[in-house]
């Protein structure tokens, strides 16, 4: 009698294998979930990338409408010296501007000498309005007075200077530079050795008026002419170096020294217009792209020549057209009847956008406002389209991300879950087959020794 034969060790039986491939029968429920979740984590990464060009969509938009609804100006100087700024806004034009002369700040220097005293000294400063301020130095020195005039509060930069030695006694001698903290009139003073009442009284000594004293600069505004030479010229005064809304929304700072007629020129500022225009046909064209990449559904032909079909992640997702109409419908739109292709804003026969600069830079010089109102139109409505997309707290795509997210929490349970079931299972057929393979090999056993039985049984003779 012939043994059972399976293969396998002991008992003959390949259980590893068995187990090993029921298992994997059990798992395939596993396995779609784990599919699930590799798509719906593809998802996750789409949608995070449309909304990360939509915001960029929506910043360009921004712009656009900023550089549309403030028409940008550009200013510029024929003179060297004078920097001319503007506004956004600011009317285009020019004008001839005649510098007279530049702001000054007013200082004076004290004639050299040994000191004015070694006591207190009193001394008062009279402003360009007239009024008197009176200090009290610690002593006469230069060093003294200069702390004191610097620590009265009134702006003054008080400099002590070596003026050398006195020829006759030897001593050392100091001349004190005092300068008005600003520039222009209202910042001229005088400086008196003496109490305010001795300068009311004339008795006080104006020590920027001594023999070797010298007023080196007189405290003077900044003035230029406007319409020099006619019956309409007109003075305008600064006390600093800048004249603000010299012409609405345009100012000149002037640098020191500089005289002379200068031509100042405002411009609208189309590249600036152009560029933004540009940027935002560029943004609309990235989102309306990477769209099309994962919606489209393609063909391939494998390495057996039998065609393939792959659908993009977001292929047939409502949301992903719901962006897409959102954006080319915000675009397209006409403005008061007037459609943005007009302006250079279009899309082509595929669905993609185009922009035409030229045709952009030709609107704009043909009809500014009409073509600035429907930029700042048709920028407001993409901006308002990307904020219900994109809103960080209930856009649809945030609502969308944060949807699929808890699915891929709630799919990562029910894994686990499969994994724990899956265990028990596998320990389950483990125990099943061992006590499985004991039988066999007590069968096994058994058809051993009854094969041996039966081979030592006499061998019956026929009688001849």
């Amino acid at each position: 009698m012939a043994g059972i034969s399976l293969p396998g060790l002991s008992s003959g039986l390949d259980s590893a294998s068995l187990i090993a491939s029921l298992m994997q029968i059990e798992a395939i429920p596993r396995g779609q979930l784990q599919n699930s979740v590799t798509t719906a984590r593809s998802q996750v990464s789409a949608w995070q990338t449309i909304n990360s060009t939509l915001q960029t969509l929506g910043t360009r938009a921004a712009s656009l409408g900023e550089a549309a609804t403030t028409t940008p100006s550009r200013a510029s100087s024929t003179l060297e010296g004078v920097t001319v700024s503007a506004t956004a806004g600011a009317p285009a034009g020019s004008i001839d501007v005649r510098i007279d002369a530049t702001a000054a700040a007013h200082t004076g220097v004290t004639a050299a000498s040994a000191g004015w005293g070694a006591g207190p000294l009193a001394l008062t400063i009279v402003d360009a309005q007239g009024a008197s301020h009176e200090i009290t130095a610690a002593s006469g020195s230069a060093a003294d007075v200069a702390t004191a005039l610097r620590d009265a509060g009134l702006g003054l930069a008080a400099t002590a200077v070596s003026a050398g030695t006195d020829p006759v006694t030897g001593d050392p001698l100091s001349r004190l530079q005092v300068q008005a903290g600003a520039t222009g009139a209202a910042g001229a003073f005088s400086l008196y050795r003496g109490t305010a009442a001795e300068v009311a009284a004339g008795t006080a000594v104006d020590v920027l008026a001594e023999p070797g004293a010298a007023i080196v600069t007189t405290g003077r505004d900044a003035r230029v002419t406007l319409w020099a030479g006619t019956a309409a010229e007109q003075t305008r005064t600064a006390a600093g170096s800048t004249f603000d809304d010299l012409l609405p929304g345009v100012s000149l700072e002037i640098a020191a020294g500089t005289t002379g007629t200068t031509t100042i020129s405002i411009t609208r500022d189309q590249a600036a217009i152009s560029e933004a225009a540009a940027g935002l046909g560029t943004a609309i064209k990235g989102v309306l792209d990477y769209l099309s990449s994962v919606t489209a559904v393609t063909t391939s032909t494998g390495s057996t020549g039998s065609p393939t079909t792959r659908a993009g992640v977001l292929t047939g997702d409502s949301t992903a057209r719901d962006v897409r109409n959102r954006v080319t419908e915000a675009v397209g739109r006409p403005v008061d009847g007037v459609s943005p292709s007009t302006i250079g804003l279009s899309f082509s026969a595929t669905g993609a956008v185009e922009f035409d600069a030229e045709r952009f830079a030709a609107a704009l010089e043909d009809d500014p406002a009409g073509t600035l109102a429907t930029v700042a139109a048709v920028s407001a409505r993409v901006e308002s389209a990307v904020e219900i997309m994109s809103d960080r707290f209930d856009g649809l795509l945030t609502r969308r991300i944060e949807g699929q997210e808890q699915r891929i929490t709630d799919l990562g349970s029910q894994i686990a879950s499969w994994d724990r079931r899956l265990e028990s299972r596998r320990a389950t057929l483990e125990r099943t087959y061992a006590a499985l393979e004991v039988q066999l090999g007590s069968l096994n056993a058994q058809g051993s020794w009854l094969s041996s039985q039966l081979s030592s049984l006499p061998t019956m003779q026929r009688p001849s």
